[in-house]
């Protein structure tokens, strides 16, 4: 498998995978023993990994989301809980949905997964992608189950950071890409139907940087060996199937 071949195949995988524990009943649950809704608990969580940053940085970081969604998600929430606090709780949902779903797979599978995954973090360059540099400084998990959901996590933010400058190079506003993707991602980031153009080309800048986007991520999967690469999908490919996706 070459390294186009393997970010093509992990691109939907990995984005579907690593968000599953967002929302998840008892991710949603320790969002409420903690006081926040379950959206500040995913806004202060998922960029708390930044530490305590100004909201303007969360919006540049999270880009699809409209400045009145980062407000309720991370501006409002963080004068009654810390942003940084808020992702080590995040990250310990994230190990207990790993444990709860995938402990049971053999666990040179999953320890596979997570070595090829932060092999591949390895090189990519501190201050390119402030979410996933979070992630990457949070390190793995305390078992093999944890670590490689960790590693997925990983590679989902970091696809999405090179998605981000795709997206801007193509000349599509955030909220057109937004709506592109799904016109229910659109109304969930927080636009209004008066924020989204009606770009005749728009289907194909989207498709130009879905592919510079893939682009990108073959670069960083190409310090896998084929086998290595063969390994990752498969293993992705067994997580997976665990909650069938």
């Amino acid at each position: 498998m070459d390294a186009l071949t393997c970010a093509k195949s992990l691109a939907g995988p990995v984005g579907e995978l690593g968000a599953r524990f967002y929302f998840d009943a008892e991710t949603r649950n320790r969002a409420k023993e903690l006081g926040l809704r379950s959206i500040e608990y995913y806004g202060l969580g998922r960029a708390g990994v930044m530490g305590d940053v100004e909201p303007e940085e969360v919006a540049r970081a999270f880009t699809f989301f409209s400045s009145a969604a980062i407000e309720r998600m991370y501006g409002a929430p963080r004068s009654r809980f810390r942003p940084s606090e808020a992702a080590t709780h995040y990250l310990g949902s994230a190990d207990a949905y790993a444990e709860r779903v995938y402990a049971g797979l053999d666990e040179a599978l999953l320890a596979g997964v997570a070595e090829a995954a932060f092999r591949v973090a390895g090189i990519v360059p501190e201050g390119r992608y402030p979410i996933f540099d979070g992630y990457r400084r949070a390190g793995r998990g305390t078992s093999a189950a944890a670590s490689a959901y960790r590693g997925v996590i990983l590679l989902r933010e970091l696809r999405g950071g090179a998605h981000i400058d795709a997206v801007r190079a193509s000349g599509l506003a955030p909220a057109d890409a937004a709506y592109l993707e799904d016109p229910a991602i659109f109304s969930l980031h927080g636009y209004a139907d008066d924020e989204r153009s009606d770009l005749e080309n728009g289907p194909e800048r989207r498709s130009v940087a879905e592919d510079a986007t893939s682009s990108t991520m073959a670069d960083f999967f190409a310090v896998l060996d084929e086998s290595g690469r063969e390994s990752l999908v498969a293993g992705v490919a067994a997580m997976a199937a665990c909650t069938g996706a």
